[in-house]
């Protein structure tokens, strides 16, 4: 956090508050700095994401579910803003040991190199996400859970704003993981501070109902996602991940998203409903007509003759039925009507050579 408070420092803290006459070592500032800027700072992480998420990826059609409350925003709001203070007290606590030099945070990528500065990225989120879920999973213990998480599960139906919304032990409990990484392994204080950000957008995005994990096989079988988490509002006792799925796999608590599912029935169901849509809809239509013919068969095309009735090949193909024909790609078709021509023109050829003989001959 010592980076969050020199930019604090320089810009506000040190102008406006201590008038730079009280040294940035000191302790007592020290924990003024870090409180206030847990505060300040956690209030805009928390209210600036969660309204953008808000207008803009949250599905209103949430609100009118019967189990959203009314003026619920407004009673998230009451509740995040108001224990948001109380909870950087208590990081404050945690934090001023890192900011005394006892945390593992380093500050050149050359300390460590550049393949462990990647790792670690790996490991906190590995890390983290363990912590979390236990913690997590220990909070819906009947003891803890009535005293301490239940007021996060007001919301049946969460919103953006629900991200925040919990008794303030139960917000420390769950960021303390965050926090104690850094005392167990290195990190580069720039990555823990990005990764601490984008973790606060994180937990607002799976408050926000908007199914946005790509469809792809393995990212839906690892990814802790709105959807998830949606379910662990709504069915209590499952999907007590943060990021990832790992360990509710793991611990038995994993429940496949029940609108990801109920998505993909619709859709298989319209694509059976497709499929025997066109099993049922008879004949298999004949390739286009061709209309570039020479010789008598031209000629008869020309006057209104059926090319089925020049040729009963193709008469008795178009009469097949549709299960009988293999698909064929367009340049099939291209080439099964250039074969169709060249015996065209060559019976057609024939016939006016005998005829010609016949004539001489006679």
């Amino acid at each position: 956090m010592d980076l969050a408070l020199e930019i604090a420092g320089d810009w506000v803290l040190d102008p406006m508050l201590w008038k730079h006459s009280v040294p940035r070592d000191n302790t007592v500032r020290q924990l003024v700095d870090l409180y206030l800027v847990y505060c300040i700072g956690g209030a805009l992480m928390y209210l600036i994401p969660a309204t953008l998420d808000f207008y803009f990826l949250f599905d209103k059609k949430w609100m009118q579910d019967k189990q959203w409350i009314p003026g619920q925003v407004a009673l998230e709001l009451k509740l995040a803003l108001s224990s948001i203070p109380q909870m950087s007290l208590l990081m404050t606590v945690v934090s001023i040991w890192e900011l005394k030099g006892h945390s593992r945070l380093y500050d050149n990528v050359s300390d460590f190199g550049l393949p462990y500065f990647v790792f670690s990225i790996f490991a906190f989120f590995m890390f983290t996400d363990c912590l979390v879920y236990w913690f997590h999973r220990w909070l819906h213990l009947p003891v803890l859970y009535k005293h301490i998480h239940k007021p996060h599960h007001k919301w049946k139906v969460a919103s953006p704003f629900a991200s925040h919304a919990f008794h303030p032990l139960d917000g420390f409990i769950q960021g303390f993981p965050y926090h104690i990484a850094v005392f167990i392994f290195p990190v580069h204080k720039v990555l823990w501070m990005c990764m601490f950000v984008a973790i606060n957008m994180w937990t607002i995005s799976i408050h926000d109902g908007h199914f946005a994990v790509p469809n792809w096989k393995w990212a839906r079988w690892l990814v802790n996602g709105a959807a998830h988490h949606t379910d662990h509002h709504l069915f209590f006792n499952y999907n007590y991940g943060q990021y990832f799925t790992i360990w509710d796999r793991i611990g038995g608590s994993y429940m496949y998203p029940t609108k990801v599912k109920q998505a993909e029935d619709a859709d298989a169901k319209l694509k059976l409903a497709k499929a025997a849509e066109r099993a049922s809809s008879g004949r298999r239509p004949p390739p286009p007509t061709e209309t570039l013919f020479m010789g008598e068969a031209g000629a008869a095309i020309e006057k209104g003759a059926s090319v089925s009735a020049l040729h009963p090949a193709r008469a008795a193909w178009a009469a097949s039925p549709r299960a009988e024909m293999p698909a064929r790609r367009p340049f099939e078709w291209q080439l099964a009507s250039a074969r169709s021509r060249l015996k065209l023109e060559l019976r057609s050829g024939a016939a006016s050579a005998r005829r010609w003989d016949g004539g001489r001959g006679g």
